[in-house]
C-alpha cells in the first residue's frame, strides 16, 4: 500500500512538472517564462487536493477503480430469456392456445438473432495507399433464426411440438397434397425478451412476421443410439423492432 501511495506521488509530481514544462515554453514564447513556475504550484496544489482532472482511463487493477463492481452492476447471462412464437390462424387448438405455450416451453435454444447490422465497408485507393468508407447499404434487411426444440410424446401419444409446426410448415406446402398456401396464411410472429434473474426486462425483439422457412430436420435413427429428439427449425423474419433500456 506504502509503494503505491509512493507511485501515485511521484506521478503526481511528474504530471505536475509536465504541465509546467508546457507553460514554460509557452511563457518563453509569450516573454513571461514566470508562467512555468506558476503552472506547476497550481498543478501540484489541485492534484494534491483531489481536484485536478485526471487523464482517461481505467486506473490500477483494483475492484475500488471498477464501477462495474463498486455498483454491483449485473452481468447479462445467455440463459436469462424467453421466446413466444404465435402460429398462424388455422393450427389444430387440440396442441394447445393455438401452439403458443406449449411451444414456449419446449424451446432449448435460440441462434442466428443477427439483428445488429452494417453497412459494410467500401475502398478506394489513391495509389497503394487505401481509404475506407461506410458503405451505402447493409448486405441484408432481414434476418434468419433458427430455433432448437424439445420433443414429448403427450398422454395422446401425440408429438404435439412436432405437429404444430408441421401444421405450420403444411400452410406453406403440404408434401401430402402437393397444396401450397398464400403469405397472408402462413404468416406468424415472435417475440424474443431478454431479462436479469430478476425478471427485468433489458431488451425485447419483435417478429412481426415469421414464417418456417427450412424442412424439419429428419429422424436419424439408430439402434444403439441413447440420444432424444432435437427439433430445429429457422424461421424467416422480414423485419424486427428492437428495443431495449
Amino acid at each position: 500500500m506504502r509503494n503505491h501511495k509512493l507511485i501515485n506521488i511521484i506521478n503526481t509530481i511528474v504530471a505536475s512538472a509536465s504541465v509546467g514544462l508546457f507553460f514554460v515554453i509557452a511563457g518563453i514564447a509569450l516573454n513571461a517564462p514566470w508562467l512555468g513556475l506558476v503552472a506547476f504550484i497550481a498543478s501540484l496544489a489541485l492534484a494534491f487536493s483531489g481536484k485536478m482532472p485526471v487523464a482517461a482511463g481505467a486506473g490500477l487493477s483494483h475492484y475500488r477503480n471498477s464501477a462495474a463492481a463498486m455498483n454491483n452492476y449485473e452481468p447479462i447471462f445467455l440463459n436469462q430469456w424467453e421466446v413466444t412464437l404465435t402460429p398462424p390462424v388455422g393450427i389444430n387448438a387440440g396442441v394447445g392456445n393455438n401452439g403458443q405455450n406449449l411451444l414456449l416451453e419446449q424451446v432449448k435454444k435460440v441462434s442466428g438473432l443477427e439483428v445488429d447490422k452494417n453497412p459494410g465497408v467500401v475502398e478506394q485507393y489513391y495509389k497503394f495507399a487505401k481509404r475506407r468508407y461506410a458503405g451505402a447499404r447493409p448486405e441484408t434487411t432481414t434476418v434468419d433464426i433458427t430455433i432448437d426444440f424439445e420433443v414429448n410424446l403427450n398422454n395422446a401419444n401425440s408429438a404435439y411440438t412436432f405437429s404444430t409446426i408441421r401444421q405450420w410448415s403444411d400452410l406453406i406446402y403440404n408434401p401430402n397434397t402437393g397444396a401450397m398456401g398464400l403469405k397472408t396464411n402462413y404468416v406468424g410472429s415472435g417475440l424474443i425478451t431478454e431479462f436479469n434473474k430478476a425478471g427485468d426486462i433489458w431488451r425485447m425483439i419483435r417478429l412481426p412476421a415469421i414464417w418456417p422457412m427450412t424442412p424439419i430436420n429428419a429422424l436419424e435413427l439408430e439402434y444403439q443410439s441413447t440420444d432424444v429428439w432435437v427439433m430445429s427449425m429457422t424461421f424467416a423474419a422480414d423485419y424486427w423492432e428492437d428495443t431495449w433500456i
